[in-house]
């Protein structure tokens, strides 16, 4: 019986992606998973998910090998960095340089936790803990950014069927607006808190909240973003994203 187009698709999809498995030759890899994506449809990436689990490989692994491709995929279409491609004012240049905003909050957070962490004596008027809040306060804003994502940008990226990318940035946003939750309620808290108490939860929180943020940027950065600049061709479409972006408002704007 003669395969259907989609079947051939899935096909080749699967085979795609267990020789990714095999760690066949990366540039060679690299350009055939550029002009594959062009191809498939985020329904023929589930499929061919389901189709190696169903030969043996776990959940987690198909998963992971579909993300590969699309890294594959989007990187190789990039070129040079994707905000470099983008005009001035682009909705996802603003969102870019947000995320490099943050990357800087993280350091500078990282930095005033371990200055804490060795100082002897520590009361909430001394220069570090005024600057440990100071960040966190800068963090905390960063809500106005998930905010224009989740109801605005990822929305949109979902009608094109990218469904899965966007609920497992969803979760990211859910566990990173938890952490930072956590360090606001830990500095309130502090009068009342051992001082070894507090560092020790301080410099635990902000391990798990950095290595956490920092992996989320880059999935968006490599991964989601470059996807949606690849089938979201519409300038329209982008120009009708910023106006209501540029109605929620901007991260650093007013801070």
């Amino acid at each position: 019986m003669k395969k259907t187009p989609e079947e051939k698709r899935m096909k080749v999809l699967t085979r795609f992606l267990r020789r990714i498995d095999r760690a066949d030759d990366l540039q060679i890899l690299r350009g055939q998973a550029h002009r594959l994506l062009s191809q498939i449809t985020p329904h023929d990436l589930a499929v061919a998910e389901r189709e190696l689990v169903e030969k043996g490989y776990s959940a987690q692994l198909a998963s992971q090998l579909s993300v590969a491709f699309l890294l594959m995929g989007t990187l190789e279409a990039q070129g040079t960095g994707l905000k470099d491609r983008l005009p001035a004012g682009h909705i996802l240049r603003l969102v870019l340089a947000e995320h490099e905003l943050l990357l800087c909050f993280l350091y500078d957070l990282e930095e005033v936790v371990e200055q804490i962490d060795c100082k002897e004596f520590l009361s909430d008027n001394s220069t570090e803990f005024m600057r440990l809040s100071h960040i966190v306060e800068h963090l905390y804003a960063m809500a106005e950014h998930i905010e224009r994502e989740e109801d605005v940008i990822f929305p949109c990226l979902k009608q094109y069927g990218w469904t899965s990318l966007c609920l497992a940035a969803q979760r990211d946003h859910e566990k990173l607006q938890d952490d930072v939750d956590s360090l606001l309620r830990l500095i309130g808290a502090f009068r009342s808190n051992k001082q070894g108490e507090f560092k020790l939860r301080l410099v635990t929180l902000t391990e798990s909240f950095c290595t956490r943020a920092r992996e989320h940027v880059q999935q968006e950065d490599r991964i989601l973003y470059p996807v949606a600049l690849e089938v979201i061709k519409d300038p329209q479409v982008w120009k009708k994203i910023k106006a209501v972006c540029d109605e929620i408002g901007y991260c650093g704007v007013h801070l």
